[in-house]
C-alpha cells in the first residue's frame, strides 16, 4: 500500500521485513536507522525516536496543508478512508508528571555538574528545565506544549546523542519563550541550543529537528520577529527554508543569523567557545541593518510579495491590529452597541446582528463611567440570547484611568500580557486620558502610546467616543473636539449611531482597506438589550426617491429647504437620508449660488454657469 509512497521519500533505502528502510530525513543520521511500514504507513526512527504515520510526515516534515496531502496520496492509491485511519493513529501521547519528579529527584549534584560541564551550560539553567536522570543512567528533559502537557521526554547519555522517548511528539523546546509578550523569538535547532540563549536572556525556541515546527504551534510566531540561528550543517540550511517557508506569513520579519562557527557547530558552541553576548549582538544588529538598507522594490517585484490580507474580528467594524472608534450624541446605544460586539467575539458568534462576519477573539472590556451595578445587569441581560461560553470576556471598571500615567500604563500592560487579550475596548475614551481633545499635539500623544499597545500585543483596539453637544455654531452636535482630525487621522473604521432608541442609524464614515457599508436601521431589543437589523436604507431610498420628491413640484429647480419640508410631511424619508441622496445623486446637481440651494437635473439649462 505505501511502498511506492515511501520509495520516493527517502533515500539509501532497502526493503527489509515488510519495510522500508532508509536515511532518517528528520536527524539526517546515516545507517538506515528509519523504519516505514509499506501496509500500514506507519514509521519511527530508532535513532532519533520520533514517530508518526504517513499523514504527519507530510503534515509535519514536508509542511503540505490537508489539502494538498489528500491530493498527494491519489497518486499512490491510498483511500480517503486509510487516509482518515492514518491520521486517527496520531495522537499525541502526554507523559506523566511523576516520571519527571522521579528522574529529578535522582540527578545528583555531581551528576548535574558533569553534564554542566559537557553541554557549557549553567547549573541554574538546566534545574530551570527539569533536567534529570532515570534509570537506565540517562539524563532527561522535558519537553511541554504551550497548554503545559509534557510531550515528550528527551533521554541523552554523556557524549551521546539526543533521542526521544518512544511515543514522544516533536513539538517545540522551551515553550515558554514563545508565549511571552517579547517581539523577538529565537529559533534553533535542539533544546541545547536554546538553553544556551534562554541563559543569556533571550526568548528562544528548539526544534525537535532540522526545520521542524509543527502546525498546531506555528500561530504561536503571529506578529513576532523570527531570528533563526540554524546548526552550520547542510540540514541546518534545508531547515531554515522549510521554517521560512512556514512563517512567511505569520511572523512579522524572518531574519537567519548565519554563525561563524565550524561544520556541524550550533549557538551553543559558538558560546563555549568563547563567544560573548556582546558579539551575538553585533550579529543581531547586522542582520537587521542589512534588512533596512535594502532597495525599495520594483512593482513588479512587490507584487509578487506573499503578503497576508487584511483581516477583522467584526467585518467592517475591528481590523485585526487595528484601530475602531463607534460614536454617536449621549444616550443613544453606543455602550450596549459595543456591549454586543464584545460579547459575540469573545462567544464566537458567527455574525455580529446577522451582518457583520465575526472571529473569536479574547476580550477586556474597560468601563470608565458606567460602574459595576450596571455593567452587570446588561451583561446578564445580553447572555441570555447566547448559548456561547463567556470565558474570554473580561471585564474592569475603572473610575479614575489615565493612559499617559505610567502606574496605569503598567496595569492595563499587565492585564494585556497575563490575559492574552486580542481586542481591548476602551469606553468611553474621553475618560480614558487627562489631556485637552481640542490640542491635536496632546491627542498625539495618546494615539502614539495606543499605537505601541497595537504593536507590542498585538491587539485590536475599539473606542467608544461621545459626540459634543449641540452650540449656536454647530447645530446638531455630532462632533468631536478641534482635535479630532488627528482621531480621524488614526482610526482604520469608524462607525456612527443617529436616531432616537430603539431605532437606530448605522452608519460607516471611514474604512481604511474596504469600501463603507451602507447606512442600516437597527432595532434596539429593551428586554434582551440586543441591537436587530431592520433594513438597509438604499433598499427603501434610493435615486428614484429623489426624483419623485423633485418631480412632484414640476419645475426646473427646487429649493432644497421645501424638498425636506415635503418629504417630511409626506414622511417619505429623513432629512439626513434626502441629503445624502442629494450628495451622492447622479442625475441631479445643486445650485449655491444663492443664499437658498437649489436641486436641479442636470444637463439642464437652469444648472449653475448656465442660469
Amino acid at each position: 500500500m505505501y511502498k511506492e509512497f515511501w520509495q520516493d521519500q527517502l533515500v539509501n533505502l532497502k526493503i527489509a521485513n515488510g519495510h522500508v528502510v532508509g536515511k532518517c530525513p528528520i536527524c539526517n543520521e546515516n545507517g538506515g536507522h528509519f523504519y516505514a511500514n509499506i501496509q500500514t504507513g506507519l514509521w519511527d526512527c530508532k535513532k532519533c525516536q520520533v514517530s508518526g504515520n504517513a499523514w504527519t510526515f507530510l503534515r509535519d516534515y514536508k509542511q503540505m496543508e490537508n489539502t494538498q496531502i489528500s491530493q498527494y496520496f491519489d497518486k499512490y492509491g491510498i483511500s480517503r478512508d486509510r487516509q482518515i485511519e492514518s491520521r486517527d493513529i496520531s495522537k499525541s501521547k502526554i507523559f506523566d508528571k511523576k516520571a519527571i519528579e522521579y528522574s529529578c529527584s535522582r540527578l545528583t549534584e555531581e551528576k548535574l555538574a558533569e553534564f554542566s560541564e559537557e553541554r557549557g551550560l549553567s547549573v541554574e539553567i538546566l534545574k530551570k528545565y527539569r533536567l534529570g536522570i532515570n534509570d537506565a543512567g540517562e539524563f532527561t528533559l522535558p519537553v511541554l506544549d504551550e497548554h503545559g502537557h509534557i510531550r515528550n521526554i528527551l533521554r541523552k547519555k554523556t557524549w551521546s546523542s539526543t533521542i526521544s522517548s518512544k511515543g514522544g511528539d516533536g513539538v517545540l523546546f522551551g515553550i515558554d519563550g514563545l508565549l511571552s509578550d517579547a517581539k523577538e523569538i529565537f529559533v534553533v535547532e535542539g533544546p541545547w541550543s536554546a538553553m544556551a540563549l534562554k541563559e543569556r536572556g533571550y526568548k528562544a525556541v528548539g526544534t525537535c529537528g532540522a526545520g521542524v515546527i509543527k502546525d498546531e504551534q506555528v500561530p504561536l510566531f503571529k506578529d513576532k520577529e523570527v531570528f533563526l540561528v540554524p546548526d552550520n550543517d547542510e540540514a541546518g540550511k534545508i531547515g531554515v527554508k522549510k521554517i521560512t517557508q512556514k512563517l512567511n506569513t505569520i511572523a512579522k520579519y524572518i531574519y537567519v543569523i548565519n554563525l561563524p562557527v565550524p561544520e556541524k557547530k550550533d549557538v551553543r558552541d559558538f558560546f563555549k567557545d568563547g563567544g560573548t553576548t556582546e558579539q551575538f549582538e553585533d550579529f543581531i544588529k547586522q542582520i537587521r541593518l542589512a534588512r533596512l538598507s535594502q532597495p525599495p522594490l520594483p512593482l513588479s517585484e512587490f507584487l509578487k510579495k506573499d503578503i497576508p490580507p487584511v483581516e477583522y474580528y467584526v467585518m467592517d467594524i475591528i481590523q485585526k491590529k487595528g484601530k475602531g472608534m463607534v460614536s454617536a450624541a449621549p444616550n443613544i446605544g453606543k455602550s450596549i452597541f459595543v456591549q454586543n460586539i464584545a460579547l459575540d467575539i469573545a462567544c464566537g458568534c458567527a455574525t455580529f446582528m446577522n451582518k457583520f462576519a465575526v472571529s473569536p477573539a479574547r476580550v477586556l472590556y474597560l468601563d470608565l463611567e458606567m460602574g459595576e451595578s450596571a455593567l452587570k445587569d446588561r451583561f446578564q441581560k445580553m447572555c441570555s440570547l447566547r448559548s456561547g461560553s463567556i470565558e474570554n470576556l473580561y471585564v474592569q471598571y475603572l473610575p479614575a484611568l489615565d493612559l499617559l500615567n505610567d502606574d496605569s500604563k503598567k496595569q492595563i500592560e499587565d492585564w494585556l500580557n497575563e490575559l492574552k487579550i486580542q481586542v481591548l475596548i476602551i469606553d468611553p475614551l474621553g475618560n480614558a486620558w487627562s489631556g485637552d481633545e481640542s490640542k491635536q499635539e496632546q491627542v498625539g500623544q495618546l494615539t502614539a502610546y495606543l499605537n505601541t499597545l497595537i504593536e507590542r500585543f498585538g491587539i485590536s483596539i475599539l473606542v467608544v467616543h461621545h459626540w459634543r453637544k449641540a452650540t449656536k455654531d454647530f447645530k446638531t452636535g455630532g462632533q468631536m473636539a478641534a482635535g479630532s482630525y488627528k482621531w480621524s487621522a488614526w482610526l482604520d473604521c469608524h462607525i456612527t449611531l443617529e436616531g432616537i432608541p430603539p431605532n437606530i442609524t448605522v452608519s460607516c464614515h471611514k474604512n481604511r482597506n474596504r469600501p463603507r457599508f451602507n447606512p442600516f436601521l437597527a432595532k434596539l431589543n429593551p428586554d434582551a438589550l440586543s441591537f436587530e437589523y431592520i433594513t438597509d436604507y438604499r433598499k427603501k431610498f434610493d435615486e428614484g426617491t429623489l426624483g419623485g420628491l423633485f418631480d412632484h413640484f414640476e419645475q426646473e429647480r427646487v429649493s432644497i429647504p421645501e424638498l425636506i419640508r415635503f418629504a417630511k410631511e409626506q414622511k417619505t424619508c429623513s432629512e439626513t437620508t434626502l441629503r445624502d441622496l442629494i450628495k451622492e445623486s447622479k442625475l441631479f446637481t445643486v445650485d449655491s449660488s444663492g443664499k437658498t440651494h437649489y436641486l436641479v437635473k442636470k444637463g439642464s439649462d437652469k444648472v449653475l454657469g448656465n442660469e
